[in-house]
């Protein structure tokens, strides 16, 4: 699910903000050029979903332009906003149909507002009352919260979604967050909550990775059964992938300090997140941040990582990363060096129903389907040729033309030169300098 920071500019400063690190350096709004650019990108990606947010992505001089230029493009429109708009945006918001405009909005407690601010989200609110595809947000960031508020919002604008989020640590910020040591101190609050919402008929869901540790399994299993919690989107961290006005591009706002790439690296978002996956994978199952996550029932179970990944890696310090980034020009594609097989990948040939390749990295269990018309090249991989030997090896005929046949009519204009990329990225290759 990308996120488009259309701004880093924000006209409030909510001390648990996930986007706090972005937040602190130069304001910037995305150029024009670069949201066409992620627009076609997200379409290449075959991704119709443009979700923006900031900063208050409603702050940038073209807000109006961006919608409407991602709506004529066939896309739909998610605006993760503070409510906080001006009446230009509440007039172009109440002419776009629900199916194509969706809002996530993040709502804080009114006596944190300055003074004006909270009669204009109340003013805002009035104008989406009733509408369909409006999902409130509430982020638990102390034991006690305050949360009576957000329940009566949804009930006056008949909102009938939340999304209950347990703050973050960024990583090497200082947003407000609850230790992992201490987030079983508001489960009550999370079943008391779940249960007043459900009262009111308020769906209820976990926005993101959760230590299951923290409920008894009679906790767990009605949060289950209630759509709360979900095995899938709240056990392990996945890539996001969010995108920066300058197209820097990061796997999420938590670990936004690391891993940073360029939206142009690569061609489609799913190439984007086995890049990410690749990344964070001297983490994920290997490092826990609690010691009882090692012999965990839910971990051994489900996979269970133990809620948000940069709790893991705040407790390693990032060492592993640091380690990652001394070898991280291994992963850049550079066409001169040398092409071999990464040293933990082994090949793996499957006849029924069809003759089939897997290479899979032995470290990190990621697997990678090759097309059978590639396998001869597979023996060229050995570090003595760079892309363009390789590429002339099909195309120079070393192992004859009715495999560049073959080639040129399965794989079509796929170029070797990206699937070499692509194996990189994701462990399979390793460059050899010449």
């Amino acid at each position: 699910m990308p996120n488009v920071l259309l701004t880093t500019r924000c006209n409030l400063s909510c001390k648990y903000c996930f986007a706090q690190e972005k937040l602190t350096g130069k304001r910037m709004h995305m150029p024009m050029e670069n949201v066409h650019e992620v627009i076609e990108f997200l379409k290449r990606s075959e991704y119709p979903i443009f979700r923006v947010m900031g900063g208050e992505p409603t702050l940038h001089p073209n807000f109006i332009e961006i919608i409407h230029l991602a709506l004529a493009e066939g896309m739909r429109v998610d605006v993760l906003s503070n409510a906080t708009w001006s009446e230009s945006c509440s007039d172009l918001f109440s002419r776009i149909s629900p199916t194509r405009l969706l809002f996530l909005l993040n709502i804080d407690h009114p006596d944190n507002y300055a003074a004006g601010i909270w009669e204009q989200i109340q003013s805002n609110l009035e104008k989406l009352k009733g509408r369909q595809g409006v999902t409130l947000s509430f982020n638990v960031f102390e034991k006690q919260p305050r949360s009576d508020y957000i329940l009566e919002i949804a009930k006056r604008y008949g909102f009938d979604n939340i999304r209950l989020s347990l703050s973050l640590p960024v990583y090497k910020a200082e947003n407000a967050f609850l230790p992992i040591e201490e987030l079983h101190e508001v489960t009550p609050f999370v079943m008391d909550f779940v249960e007043k919402a459900e009262s009111l008929r308020i769906s209820v869901q976990f926005d993101n990775a959760v230590p299951l540790c923290i409920f008894t399994e009679e906790q767990a299993g009605k949060l289950l059964l209630h759509g709360v919690l979900d095995l899938k989107r709240n056990l392990r961290c996945e890539p996001i992938i969010d995108i920066s006005p300058d197209l820097t591009i990061f796997s999420c706002f938590c670990l936004s300090q690391l891993a940073n790439r360029n939206l142009n690296e690569f061609k489609t978002l799913e190439e984007a997140k086995k890049f990410f996956v690749q990344v964070w994978s001297v983490y994920q199952d290997a490092v826990y941040p609690l010691e009882k996550c090692h012999d965990c029932f839910y971990r051994e179970k489900w996979g269970c990582q133990g809620g948000c990944l940069t709790y893991a890696i705040s407790k390693d310090n990032g060492q592993r990363y640091e380690q990652l980034q001394t070898d991280a020009e291994d992963i850049v594609f550079k066409s001169e060096n040398n092409l071999a097989l990464a040293d933990d990948v082994i090949l793996m040939r499957y006849d029924v129903p069809s003759e089939t390749y897997i290479l899979r990295n032995t470290a990190t269990g990621v697997e990678f389907e090759l097309n059978h018309n590639l396998q001869p090249i597979l023996p060229f991989l050995d570090g003595t040729r760079n892309n363009d030997e390789l590429v002339q090896c099909f195309v120079g005929g070393e192992y004859g033309a009715s495999s560049l046949q073959n080639f040129m009519h399965n794989v079509a204009a796929e170029s070797l030169s990206s699937v070499f990329s692509e194996m990189l990225q994701q462990g399979f290759l390793k460059q050899v300098a010449r």
